[in-house]
């Protein structure tokens, strides 16, 4: 598979805290958990749907502190789980 990342990924299994932008509540935020993480993006294994060109705030992120991320694809795994890449902002 061609690399299109800019940075260097590093396999990683961390669970990461995000809030999609449409969502305001301080409250309401979901969990997902890396596949693989790096200082532009990274690929996560999600239980809400999620598309192409959604915008999330990421709230935990071990790598490069909190940020915004534009979804740049999905896949379905199977009912309810997904797989996700995002590209930081």
């Amino acid at each position: 598979m061609l690399e299109m990342r800019k940075s260097c990924r590093h396999s990683s299994e961390v669970v990461m805290k995000y809030r999609p932008d449409n969502i305001k509540s301080e409250e309401d935020y979901f969990f997902g958990i890396t596949q693989d993480i790096s200082k532009s993006g990274a690929c996560l294994f999600l239980l809400n749907e999620i598309n192409v060109g959604d915008r999330i705030n990421i709230l935990h992120n071990p790598v490069t502190s909190d940020k915004s991320a534009v979804v740049k694809w999905v896949k379905k795994i199977q009912d309810g789980i997904y797989k996700a890449g995002m590209m930081f902002e």
